[in-house]
C-alpha cells in the first residue's frame, strides 16, 4: 500500500507579508550583521521586478473583477487568469 504525499502550497495573500518572508526573514541573518546594502543590492533589487509584477498582475485582475461586477466593460467575463 502507497502512502498518498499530502503536499500543500500555501499562498500568502497580503503583500507585506509576502514580502517580509521573502525577502527580510530569509536575509534575517545578513540584516542582524548590519550587511543591509549587500542585501539590497544582491537579495531584494534582483528580484524586486518579479515581485512587485505579480503584485500589479493582482491588482489590475481586482480592478477588472470591478468593472466586470459593474458591467463597465464592453463585455462580461465568466473567468479571468494571468
Amino acid at each position: 500500500m502507497e502512502a498518498k504525499s499530502r503536499k500543500s502550497i500555501y499562498r500568502i495573500k497580503d503583500n507585506s507579508f509576502r514580502f517580509w518572508y521573502r525577502f527580510v526573514f530569509t536575509n534575517k541573518t545578513l540584516i542582524e550583521q548590519g550587511l543591509i546594502d549587500e542585501v539590497i543590492e544582491n537579495k531584494i533589487k534582483p528580484f524586486m521586478n518579479e515581485f512587485i509584477g505579480e503584485v500589479y498582475e493582482e491588482i489590475c485582475m481586482d480592478y477588472l473583477k470591478i468593472l466586470n461586477k459593474t458591467k463597465k466593460l464592453p463585455f462580461i467575463f465568466e473567468n479571468i487568469g494571468k
